[in-house]
């Protein structure tokens, strides 16, 4: 026999127990496939073999989603981000068509109440405005209920 067949053979029968790093179930050595790994693998060491490498496969290809996902999460953060930017900007901008004095920014669920004319002392009309941009253009459903409730006279004023 050789060297290492002497010390498969010497660990199968020495009655030792090993923890798998896995799953850390601990069992005796005399269980396990032990086999020289420079000769042909025993048929369940082989087909274990194979499992392991689809299983790896499998979690290349979730690892290969997964980094499209952040790519496209960071792009639309980034875009979102400076639209937020650009969203606190638009009043200063020329050719906004409001002053800037009578514009409140809200951020979410829309961008501004504009009361125009406040900056002169009485307001002559309420504008709701959501700014948007790119392919994102479209109201959400929250935006969509608002501009409705808005369009259906659904509006009140309250003082608490």
């Amino acid at each position: 026999m050789t060297e290492i067949s002497d010390l498969i053979s010497a660990l199968e029968n020495s009655g030792l127990d090993a923890k798998c790093p896995k799953c850390l179930e601990t069992s005796a050595l005399s269980s396990w496939i032990l086999f020289d790994g420079l000769k042909q693998f025993p048929p369940d060491a082989e087909q274990k073999m194979k499992e392991m490498e689809m299983e790896l496969q499998g979690n290349w290809d979730k690892l290969k989603e997964a980094k499209k996902r952040i790519k496209i999460s960071e792009r639309s953060a980034a875009a979102g981000g400076k639209g937020k930017i650009v969203e606190g900007l638009i009043p200063v901008m020329k050719g906004f068509g409001y002053e800037m004095e009578d514009c409140r920014f809200l951020a979410n669920p829309i961008d501004y109440i504009i009361f125009e004319g406040a900056s002169q002392g009485n307001v002559d009309h309420i504008t709701f405005m959501d700014i948007k941009a790119g392919k994102t253009a479209d109201l959400d459903t929250h935006q969509r209920k608002i501009r409705d409730a808005i369009k259906n006279n659904d509006v009140k004023f309250e003082v608490l």
